[in-house]
């Protein structure tokens, strides 16, 4: 479905499209906790604000999703949001299958449309995770775009059913193509022609935030809209 969410126009997140996941042990060496909470995860008039902190000796941050409840599947979606920049930090827009036709991950396929690595303050990431090319082999879909993201910026993925590219602003940064690795089958080289859900959350610290400065945080990434519009 064709849908516009204004976070600047808002006070509550609105649960009949968002899931708030919470918990203490995630993923890739992660340090934080994740909470539903005030303090991680609320509203001013720039948008909704992901903030990661330090709260009695622990860090906690926020990371909502759209599985089962608001899914993506050919189209552009556009995600105008101010990244936070300390080390240890890393934020990400992400996605990943909600039905998960061929497994769990990284069998189903996973599209990372911007992550930032506070210890590498001059480059986003871009990337796709499939079975055969994920973070774990070489030769993955990744590609690293050089800029210092201050401000809000818009990032925009275009996903066709043979292609799926990101632009920033409006200015084209990269397209992965379908076989272009040489392994095309859906289960294998490319998985990408199911719905997916949105991910938006700050991890602190692990495989790619790395070493955690506590003089850096707290942190926080505001995201002031989204816009998706289908393929005809």
């Amino acid at each position: 479905m064709n849908k516009s969410l204004d976070f600047r126009q808002l006070n509550t997140l609105p649960r009949d499209l968002f899931n708030v996941e919470t918990g203490d042990t995630w993923f890739n060496r992660e340090v934080q906790a994740y909470t539903d909470s005030l303090d991680t995860l609320f509203f001013t008039d720039q948008g909704l604000h992901i903030k990661a902190l330090k709260k009695n000796g622990r860090y906690e941050s926020a990371r909502i999703t759209t599985e089962g409840k608001w899914t993506f599947l050919y189209g552009t979606l556009s995600i105008t949001a101010k990244l936070p920049k300390g080390r240890g930090a890393w934020p990400a827009l992400w996605m990943l299958s909600d039905t998960q036709p061929f497994g769990g991950w990284p069998h189903s396929g996973e599209i990372d449309i911007v992550e930032y690595r506070g210890h590498y303050p001059d480059q986003v990431l871009f990337s796709l995770h499939t079975s055969t090319y994920n973070h774990r082999k070489d030769g993955h879909y990744h590609h690293a775009h050089p800029m210092t993201p201050e401000g809000f910026h818009t990032y925009t993925l275009t996903w066709q059913k043979e292609s799926i590219g990101l632009s920033i602003d409006g200015s084209l940064v990269h397209t992965f193509k379908k076989g272009e690795h040489g392994r095309d089958t859906d289960d294998a080289g490319w998985p990408f022609h199911h719905p997916f859900h949105l991910v938006m959350n700050v991890a602190v610290g692990g495989m790619l935030g790395g070493e955690v400065f506590d003089e850096d945080f707290p942190q926080e990434m505001i995201i002031q809209s989204i816009h998706y519009e289908e393929a005809l």
